[in-house]
């Protein structure tokens, strides 16, 4: 079979494992239904992937979107 020609990588592995990490901040709860599309988005519309803007991100979800007081339910094992 002449042809396919063998050549070089274009990209290091370094650069896959870093388009993984990538694509697992960006998408890595989706697979868990409802919850984890909203888990993602929160996720996502912090400033950076950083833990700090992640947090600050969820501040501001919780913020909007949680009134006190509100019913719970404890559930201990």
């Amino acid at each position: 079979m002449k042809e396919v020609e063998p050549t070089k990588s274009r990209d290091t592995e370094q650069d896959a494992k870093n388009v993984r990490n990538e694509i697992k901040k960006r998408f890595g709860w989706i697979g868990l239904g409802l919850e984890g599309e909203l888990i993602q988005s929160v996720i996502n519309s912090s400033e950076s992937f950083k833990e700090w803007d992640a947090l600050k991100a969820w501040e501001k979800y919780l913020e909007k979107n949680l009134q006190f007081p509100f019913k719970t339910f404890i559930d201990e094992y």
